[in-house]
């Protein structure tokens, strides 16, 4: 199964930023990339 992730800014300080990238959460018996973790950069 293949999926597509969108991503949404990040709230901080008063404005919305654009993420810098993020840690990807794999499945841990199948291991594929199931989500990701956002990397916050102000």
């Amino acid at each position: 199964m293949t999926s597509t992730y969108s991503h949404c800014p990040d709230f901080i300080g008063g404005e919305w930023l654009n993420r810098a990238g993020g840690t990807p959460v794999h499945h841990p018996s199948a291991g594929n990339v199931i989500a990701e973790c956002p990397a916050a950069v102000s």
